[in-house]
């Protein structure tokens, strides 16, 4: 993908067929706050001033080419409904992606049946900065598998996806330490090979690739990362006790 695209769920919605698509700004203080919270739950101890959000929400929408409702048939009854918060303090740049409810992965011209919204080519979830290197699909993206996205996070919290989109490296921090390459140095992560890995050191945290520079990513409290699905998971998900070292 050559094109820069963030991508809550990239199918085949059409809204003549039911639901509808909100979007709008907002400085309020209090959304302000909320985005910042649930931007500290995969970037801890960080003393973000967040100035805007751009907020949409795709309302209980119908899939493209679905079929009326019949006895046999759910066709246009079938909805989704989630929202994408972006979030911005003018320097750092984020998205937050929470799902509520998904029943159908596609539409039909995408070759999904028209009775439920399933098969053919099913949506894509995540961000890409189109410079094919610095790049994220949410697990299960253009599988069937997508249609289990409201249970997903990499936040601890299903339904619940937050990604930094910008190329800065650092984030201001509320603490006087600066943060360390060091890790990443002794350890050797290659990024050519691929965009996360996980840390050899510690079962919760890993590293993250941008522009060939892997960064050190901690994971929020209680969570280890999942090397399977490239996302801070349950421990029970993901069993990791004994890490090999660099």
């Amino acid at each position: 993908m050559t094109q820069p695209m963030i991508l809550p769920y990239w199918a085949d919605v059409n809204t003549a067929l039911g639901g509808v698509v909100y979007y709008r700004e907002a400085d309020d203080p209090e959304l302000l706050t909320k985005a910042k919270t649930d931007i500290n739950l995969i970037y801890p101890n960080t003393n973000l001033e967040l100035d805007w959000l751009f907020i949409i929400t795709w309302d209980d929408v119908a899939f493209f080419g679905s079929e009326p409702p019949s006895e046999d048939c759910e066709g246009s009854n079938k909805r989704n409904t989630y929202q994408a918060i972006l979030a911005t303090d003018g320097a750092y740049s984020f998205a937050t992606f929470y799902y509520n409810e998904i029943t159908w992965t596609t539409g039909t011209m995408s070759g999904a049946n028209g009775c439920d919204g399933l098969g053919g080519s099913a949506a894509k979830a995540g961000f890409d900065f189109g410079d094919q290197e610095t790049f994220y699909e949410v697990a299960g993206s253009c599988t069937d598998e997508v249609i289990n996205i409201t249970q997903s996070t990499n936040v601890g919290q299903p339904g619940k996806w937050v990604f930094k989109i910008d190329k800065q490296s650092d984030l201001p921090s509320t603490t006087t330490k600066a943060p360390s390459t060091e890790p990443a140095a002794t350890c050797n992560v290659d990024c050519s090979l691929q965009m996360y890995h996980p840390d050899p050191e510690s079962c919760e945290s890993f590293y993250q690739c941008s522009n060939g520079v892997p960064y050190f990513q901690p994971c929020p409290t209680g969570l280890v990362f999942n090397p399977n699905i490239n996302v801070c998971d349950w421990p029970h998900n993901h069993h990791c006790s004994d890490p090999p070292g660099c």
